[in-house]
């Protein structure tokens, strides 16, 4: 499959950059993530949860959370480079004990943009992982963020595919 097929064109209308929500899931709590449809590089059926669970929200500065996926490597040798860096304001005991308890776990993230596409960020063979976790308490007087803020970095062989079923029955918010 290494062929361009068709006209590649900028989507019409704006273009509104910024994640308006994520809800992250332990790759074991998800059963089957279907595979997607190549042409359309979607996953076009429901994903399946392990029975009682779900994805969970999880509260993002909107204006600092950002998804990135980058071609990396020597040719003949190339993986796309998937990193989510989130920012969750504010500063609580129950949510540091939330982080603390991430700490060598795997991941899959599904990301809304604020343009109401979705994402999903890793799957069972290239789970997302946390990669860096910074907890700042800001400083007296300026404009320094109070929060916690966290990358999780996923390797993987596609670009993250688009996911179009509604999230109704997999999310808990």
């Amino acid at each position: 499959m290494c062929d361009i097929t068709d006209t590649i064109d900028a989507p019409c209308g704006a273009n509104p950059g910024g994640i308006s929500k994520v809800y992250i899931a332990a790759v074991g709590s998800v059963d089957v993530i279907p595979a997607a449809t190549t042409a359309t590089h979607s996953i076009d059926t429901d994903i399946t949860m392990v029975a009682t669970k779900k994805f969970h929200r999880v509260d993002n500065t909107a204006e600092v959370g950002e998804f990135n996926e980058a071609l990396t490597g020597e040719i003949d040798a190339q993986f796309i480079n998937r990193v989510l860096t989130l920012t969750v304001p504010g500063m609580n005991q129950e949510n540091v004990a939330k982080f603390q308890g991430m700490l060598g776990g795997k991941f899959v993230a599904i990301v809304v943009y604020v343009d109401g596409q979705k994402r999903v960020i890793g799957d069972k063979t290239n789970p997302l992982k946390l990669r860096k976790s910074d907890h700042a308490s800001g400083k007296a007087g300026s404009t320094d963020r109070r929060g916690h803020t966290f990358e999780l970095y996923s390797p993987g062989a596609n670009y993250a595919y688009f996911y179009t079923p509604a999230l109704t029955t997999i999310v808990n918010e």
